[in-house]
């Protein structure tokens, strides 16, 4: 059950009444602490206090060390199957703690609670949980629902331009994908922040386009594949970044998917299945919004060898989700890993 609205703290409540505080459980990230004490303490004052779990904010929250510190903690606070694992936080911690929820134990109830626009618009709905390996994006992961969703638009309030962003991508690629009423409200541009009613619009916009394909095909066998359009290439984007963090500064995934969609669209051209004049309209949402992302012709193999390594791929065939025209997209279309390469050297610095 997706619940989405602005009185969040009534809504817990009600779903709450039937769990023992000490059968609950809380994980959160250090950036969203504050949001996971205020949205319990206002809906369940009496929640154990040392039921709280924090991770490190992003990308390091999805490793298999953090994966085991946290069954380590379930354990130790002897944790029951008929527990409730609560992840509120950004994507990251909805992806490791459904992940860590759906095999605790072979699996423990789970719900999501986003404090982002990232998480409200994709990693908290859908059921797709993960965790990294070795560079590869969500290498180790499950498909389960959570059993309850709770999205709040007035988080957004609190969120940097950045995290916006983040999360903005995605509503793009899933306009992208549609072509309806989200696709217009894209061209519109993002809300003021504290708009919650203009942002909760678009959520429930945005969650039923996914909702729509996940619900035909959950464990990605077909249809689902549509969803990864801008993430092939946009995960090697990241990767390379993830793999220089210690260097610069990683890139915020909406960051590497806006790019992914714009590469991956060239590469749509490039094939001939794809006019022009979509790659020019794309371009007048993103380059404005998303900073270029930097990388050498020497780092493009690196990213060709992510590509292979995606799990997305079969041995022999780099297999992508790419647009037709706005509203139109295929998946499965095999694709030259050489015809990869030139679209990634023609925006390389040097």
């Amino acid at each position: 059950m997706i619940w989405q609205g602005l009185d969040i703290a009534s809504a817990l409540q009600k779903a709450l009444s039937g769990y023992k505080p000490e059968s609950v459980f809380i994980l959160c990230s250090e950036g969203s602490l504050f949001h996971a004490r205020k949205t319990l303490e206002d809906a369940y004052p009496i929640f154990i206090r040392r039921q709280f779990f924090v991770v490190p904010d992003g990308e390091k929250a999805k490793s298999l060390k953090t994966a085991e510190d946290i069954w380590t903690w379930l354990a130790e606070e002897n944790c029951k199957r008929d527990a409730l694992l609560i992840n509120i936080g950004g994507g990251a911690v909805c992806d490791v703690g459904g992940f860590c929820a759906s095999n605790f134990m072979r699996g423990i109830k789970f719900w999501n609670i986003p404090s982002t626009l990232l998480a409200m618009v994709d990693a908290s709905v859908g059921g797709k949980t993960g965790i990294n390996l070795n560079g590869f994006k969500n290498y180790i992961g499950s498909f389960a629902k959570p059993s309850q969703v709770f999205i709040n638009p007035q988080f957004i309030r609190t969120q940097s331009a950045d995290e916006l962003l983040s999360g903005w991508a995605e509503v793009i690629k899933h306009g992208l994908i549609d072509g309806g009423a989200l696709w217009n409200r894209v061209n519109e541009g993002m809300p003021e922040t504290k708009d919650s009613a203009a942002w909760l619009e678009i959520i429930v916009q945005n969650n039923a386009i996914k909702a729509r394909i996940v619900d035909q095909d959950f464990t990605e066998l077909g249809v689902r594949k549509l969803l990864n359009l801008g993430h092939t290439l946009g995960h090697a984007l990241e990767s390379m970044s993830l793999e220089n963090s210690d260097i610069n500064e990683p890139i915020s995934h909406g960051r590497a998917i806006a790019w992914g969609l714009l590469l991956e669209t060239e590469l749509s051209v490039a094939l001939k299945i794809c006019e022009k004049e979509v790659l020019q309209h794309l371009k007048s949402l993103i380059e404005p919004l998303y900073e270029k992302i930097i990388f050498t012709s020497q780092q493009v193999d690196n990213m060709l060898l992510w590509i292979k390594g995606d799990k997305k791929n079969t041995v022999d065939e780099v297999r992508l989700s790419l647009i037709r025209k706005v509203g139109d997209c295929v998946y499965d279309v095999s694709t030259d890993i050489l015809q990869v390469k030139q679209i990634f050297l023609r925006h390389a610095s040097h």
